[in-house]
């Protein structure tokens, strides 16, 4: 759930930045500077919203990595594939407000000299359902001192030929590709693995697959879920679903494993490093009625990693729909994630392959607008015309009078002269 992204928006407030504490000199080492641009200090955000934050950094050497944290948490790591001097960078961390209450939203940079800035932080407030809306300006009363990150450093405070981090995950091995942006290193505390009889307050993750659990195959023995360090969008593991559809009819693999899920959410969300076949992949949820639901997270049409999501509307056309238990047309809260299915697409497939799946996680969210149906402008009606003549056998020099009505038509024409 983590990107990497360069931008230009923060290189006039950045530059000014490092103006300012006299980072422009010529050899001179000194701390970056980092700054939070979402959220904004003050700001309310309703329980089991999942919102991003925004860090920027820039340093007169170039800025190699960012760590982003919560009430002295680390979240994540990020790190700069290319520093350069007084190039801004820019880091992005998905977050769950689960815990109502204020919280402090930290950032914390290292330049190529292994420098820390000091830590930069906005407090905010998480409300219960029904609470205050979220501000869209930062409030005009001064934040308190910044909170200390409890996360240890990874960087050292002086430059160091040999820095070794004090947390490492294992590299993604993951080959290169068009659709597949570089995954960031989650070096300390990440999302629950889940598993656990318990269920959240709130929406949030599911699980992250680094502590993977029992995952129990269906009744049809097209494929495996196993934990692998093949491929991960976070941390060191993800699930990896190979499957081997062996006929030209129908085939499918269900890999089941409750995971009782908080609040009322309307989304499942994962990353899936896919092998563009097309397949859909499918969930399972089970209801407080005891119903069996399927909702899609849509065709895996891409390679590399994407995140895909899966809306709980039971509403939704094929492949959604009812799938076991009672049926009484409504989706009763709270519910349980139940299963990943994978479903062959066209049914006349036959093969094998395998997606690679991590950060499970759901949410309460806003439904996308539905895709407007294409209308079919109305055809023009046919034309009618109907020619005659008074007399239709003439001598040489006499004349007949000439009739028509036509209906649907624009123009009338007689031995090409319009009339």
């Amino acid at each position: 759930m983590r990107m990497l992204k360069r931008s230009g928006v923060w290189v006039g407030l950045l530059i000014l930045l490092l103006a300012a504490c006299g980072r422009q000199q010529t050899g001179q080492t000194t701390a970056p500077s980092v700054v939070i641009t979402a959220p904004v200090a003050g700001q309310q955000i309703p329980q089991g919203t999942e919102i991003t934050i925004i860090a920027a950094a820039a340093d007169n050497q170039g800025v190699t990595k960012i760590e982003v944290g919560v009430d002295g948490v680390l979240l994540g790591v990020f790190e700069n594939p290319a520093p350069a001097a007084t190039v801004p960078f820019e880091a992005r961390q998905t977050w769950t407000a689960a815990q109502p209450g204020p919280h402090a939203v930290m950032a914390v940079a290292y330049n190529t000299a292994g420098v820390a800035s000091a830590p930069a932080a906005v407090n905010i407030t998480v409300v219960e359902s029904g609470g205050a809306p979220s501000p869209t300006t930062a409030p005009t009363t001064a934040a308190g001192p910044p909170p200390t990150p409890t996360w240890t450093p990874i960087a050292v405070s002086s430059p160091s030929p040999a820095v070794v981090p004090a947390v490492t995950a294992p590299p993604t091995v993951a080959p290169p590709t068009a659709t597949s942006p570089p995954a960031a290193k989650a070096t300390a505390t990440r999302a629950p693995s889940g598993g656990g009889s318990s269920r959240p307050a709130a929406p949030g993750p599911i699980t992250d697959f680094e502590k993977f659990g029992k995952w129990k195959r269906g009744d049809q023995p097209n494929g495996t879920f196993t934990q692998s360090a093949e491929q991960a969008h976070s941390g060191a593991y993800a699930g990896k679903l190979a499957y081997n559809f062996p006929t030209g009819g129908n085939d499918f693999v269900v890999f089941l494993h409750t995971f009782p899920l908080g609040g009322r959410p309307n989304r499942v969300s994962a990353w899936v490093y896919g092998d563009g076949r097309k397949h859909y992949l499918n969930i399972w949820i089970k209801d407080a009625k005891g119903e069996t639901w399927q909702f899609t997270m849509g065709q895996v049409k891409h390679t590399g990693w994407q995140q895909m999501d899966a809306w709980i509307d039971p509403t939704a056309p094929w492949p959604a729909g009812h799938i076991d238990g009672p049926s009484n047309g409504a989706v009763d809260y709270p519910i349980d994630f139940r299963a990943l299915v994978l479903d062959d697409v066209p049914d006349s497939f036959a093969g094998s392959g395998a997606i690679y799946i991590d950060d499970l996680s759901c949410a309460q969210a806003s439904p996308p607008p539905p895709t407007p149906t294409p209308t079919t402008p109305p055809s023009a009606p046919a034309p009618v015309v109907s020619f005659r003549a008074d007399a239709t056998t003439l001598s040489a020099g006499s004349c007949t009078r000439l009739r028509w009505d036509v209906e649907n038509v624009r123009e009338v024409y007689l031995d090409g002269q319009g009339v």
